[in-house]
């Protein structure tokens, strides 16, 4: 019959890759154990995400975000890790692309990338390795391995106080009902601007009111506003 060949590169001394052929051995003979696919760990992390994208069952997303996550695979992570083979791949493989991805600049201005910008990239590919594990392809993530995984900076969020709100509806009266309409529903529905631009009569229901967001979003996400009678 046929072998299990896993090849993987390993950083440091002689010893080290010995221990890593060991560990490499154990985690063979536990994914045989718990009936892991060990023939579509031969997929490439490129073949890995084109299954995950495709996969509507595994993750409800809109249009939006399928196209988001496609310009983050193009424009950086099929370049650097797309051929490899998912189980070969390693931790130390996603800092090299990190670390470079810090190092870059933007082509449009020469700012360098946001570590918001590679925190985006970490988190896709840390889902695409969760989805293989549910698939059981692989056994581990190394996403979560890193030793310097991109992190959002949180900034303080700028939001109207209930006194400003109240303030805000007391100007409106003045204002035409089109207005009117406008900021009410943004107010009780936390659309953005372009989510409200993208309504139609259609998204809107009859009595209770419910708005769906089928002018931006594949899915739709239902928000019910009380109307007064």
């Amino acid at each position: 019959g046929t072998r299990d060949r896993i090849v993987e590169r390993v950083y440091g001394t002689e010893e080290d890759a010995i221990k890593r052929r060991d560990e490499l051995k154990e985690i063979q003979k536990q994914m045989k154990e718990e009936g892991l696919k060990i023939e579509n760990g031969g997929y490439t992390f490129t073949q890995t995400a084109k299954i995950y994208l495709d996969d509507e069952k595994y993750q409800r997303r809109s249009i939006t975000t399928v196209r988001g996550y496609k310009q983050l695979l193009n424009n950086w992570i099929l370049k650097e890790i797309g051929d490899i083979k998912l189980r070969n791949i390693t931790e130390q493989d996603l800092e090299k692309l990190y670390d470079k991805m810090r190092k870059a600049v933007r082509q449009r201005d020469g700012q360098p990338l946001s570590e918001t910008y590679v925190c985006h990239c970490h988190k896709l590919i840390t889902s695409i390795f969760n989805y293989a594990k549910k698939k059981k392809w692989v056994l581990t993530n190394p996403a979560e391995f890193v030793v310097n995984p991109p992190k959002l900076k949180i900034q303080k969020r700028d939001y109207y106080s209930l006194e400003e709100m109240l303030e805000v509806f007391e100007l409106l009266e003045n204002c035409s009902l089109r207005f009117k309409t406008a900021i009410f529903t943004l107010f009780n529905t936390g659309f953005r601007r372009a989510e409200l631009c993208g309504l139609k009569w259609k998204d809107i229901a009859k009595r209770k009111m419910p708005i769906t967001e089928n002018g931006i979003r594949k899915f739709q996400t239902t928000y019910i506003i009380s109307i007064n009678r």
